[in-house]
């Protein structure tokens, strides 16, 4: 099987990626590690800055070397330089 089309810049390149799931899961992928981390506050490391997620109850469910599953209640994303 052959693709004929042009892949999302997503898929071929190191851009950060996020998924929110109504407001109880958050997957980011592309991140250049964790900062802080505790159950109202997730911080990680961008290529451009940070992240910052706020909310009740936070864990991260999954955690690999670029991803991180965020799970909770999730009130607020904010990016910062």
């Amino acid at each position: 099987m052959r693709f004929h089309g042009i892949l999302p810049a997503e898929a071929t390149s190191h851009a950060l990626r996020i998924v929110l799931s109504g407001r109880n899961a958050l997957l980011v992928e592309q991140h250049r590690g964790l900062m802080t981390y505790d159950d109202s506050c997730v911080r990680l490391r961008s290529e451009n800055g940070f992240i910052t997620i706020s909310g009740q109850a936070l864990s991260i469910s999954q955690f690999g070397e670029d991803d991180a599953l965020i799970s909770g209640r999730i009130d607020s994303l904010e990016f910062t330089p």
